[in-house]
């Protein structure tokens, strides 16, 4: 999910991009073209720094779900166990 939101964030940068090339136009001049350009650039690098933190929160929950799927493996592989020599127990008539 993180990685589709960045993925579409980097194309809106990149739409940006497009947009501040037009206003560098001929049509585009003074003062004007300077404020509008100077939004879109700073607008590109907060959005820049977005998609970047989307893709490490991407990465961090990737490997969260990971080590998750580890343990829970881990604990039932105990479980079974345990259960397996509760079993054995009660087979012998201890308990």
């Amino acid at each position: 999910m993180c990685d589709a939101y960045a993925q579409v964030l980097g194309d809106e940068i990149r739409a940006a991009g497009t947009i501040y090339g037009i206003v560098g136009s001929d049509r585009w001049t003074g003062r004007s073209a300077r404020f509008v350009r100077g939004a879109i650039s700073d607008w590109q690098g907060s959005a820049h720094d977005a998609e970047g933190s989307l893709r490490g929160l991407a990465s961090q929950l990737r490997r969260a779900a990971d080590e998750l799927t580890l343990a829970q493996t881990d604990w039932q592989r105990r479980s079974d166990r345990y259960e397996a020599a509760l079993r054995d127990r009660a087979r012998w008539g201890r308990t």
